[in-house]
Parts: structure tokens; C-alpha cells; sequence
């Protein structure tokens, strides 16, 4: 578990399926997400699933609600090098409130220290302006751009922007 100034990071509990349920399921989370919308059923295998990888849930510590999730997942682009994937979402009612950059840098700093990873990379849609901005001010730095990447649930094909956070450019930004 993580704790920063208005959050909690921690493994998602059965008990945040009430929570989650209605934000994964949104327009806002649904439209830079690669998900199907999900059933109450088919949440509680995917955080059963989730709660043994190195992912996160976001928690509000004010209002105890779980209100986005991070994923941190195998890096398939890079071969051989010990890195990593980090993927994201927040219920929209939370987004422009620094929460998602008060998350991630938390989650970032637990990457490079606890898992020793020497690298994170981050996918991000062409279009999904808000999360470029996020991400560069995390420190990541664009490497790639992928034309006609990614085809979503509801066929809409979407260009992916790839970035790359080395351990040491995250260190010098703290």
C-alpha cells in the first residue's frame, strides 16, 4: 500500500467493485481504454486477476472510494530489458484535480525503487491530449508513434504514441 497527501494506493478489494463499476464503464474511461464495458461478474474476476499483479486501486482518502485504477503490466516492446508498462484511468468527476499525477508519480517512485525497474513505458492514444500532458510532466519522453495501433470495442482506430521514463531522468526530476 502507498499513501500520498490525498490518496491511497493499494491492491483493489472486492468491495471497490461498487465503485469502480460505474467509471469503468463511462464514456470518459471508455474512450482512451482498450475495454469492454464490464459486467459486476466479470470486475470481480478482473480485480481478482488485478490483485496479483503489481497494479493499483486509487483510493479518495476522503471519501474512502476507490476512483481509478493503475496497471502495471510486462513492457512487450522491449526485449530482454527489465522494464515495464504502466496504464491508467480515473472516474471523470476526478480528473483536473492533480489526482492522477499525485498517483502515478507515487506508483513511478515504487517502480524504480521496490521493483527496480530501469525503465516504464507508457501508450497513449494520439488524441488523448490530457494524458500527453500528464505524462511529460511526469518526465516521459516520446520515442514512437504508431499509425493505425490500436482498434477499440466500437471500431474506432486509434494512432499510439509510445513513451519511455528512464530510472535515472525520474530521480533528477525529485
Amino acid at each position: 500500500m502507498l499513501t500520498t497527501e490525498r490518496l491511497i494506493l493499494r491492491k483493489a478489494r472486492k468491495t471497490d467493485v461498487t465503485d469502480l463499476l460505474t467509471l469503468v464503464n463511462s464514456d470518459y474511461v471508455q474512450k482512451y481504454n482498450v475495454m469492454l464495458p464490464y459486467t459486476r461478474d466479470i470486475l470481480i474476476e478482473e480485480l481478482d486477476r488485478f490483485s496479483i499483479t503489481q497494479g493499483f486501486c486509487i483510493v479518495e482518502k476522503a471519501s474512502r472510494k476507490a476512483i481509478g485504477v493503475i496497471h502495471i503490466d510486462p513492457d512487450r516492446i522491449r526485449y530482454g530489458v527489465n522494464s515495464a508498462l504502466i496504464s491508467y484511468w480515473l472516474g471523470e468527476k476526478y480528473a483536473g484535480k492533480g489526482y492522477m499525477s499525485e498517483a502515478l508519480h507515487a506508483a513511478l517512485t515504487h517502480c524504480f525503487n521496490f521493483y527496480q525497474y530501469d525503465i516504464i513505458t507508457a501508450r497513449v492514444f494520439a488524441e488523448n491530449e490530457k494524458s500527453h500532458k500528464l505524462i511529460k510532466k511526469l518526465g516521459f519522453k516520446q520515442e514512437g508513434y504508431l499509425k493505425t495501433a490500436v482498434k477499440d470495442f466500437k471500431g474506432v482506430i486509434h494512432d499510439d504514441v509510445m513513451y519511455s521514463l528512464f530510472k535515472e531522468d525520474f530521480e533528477n526530476t525529485l
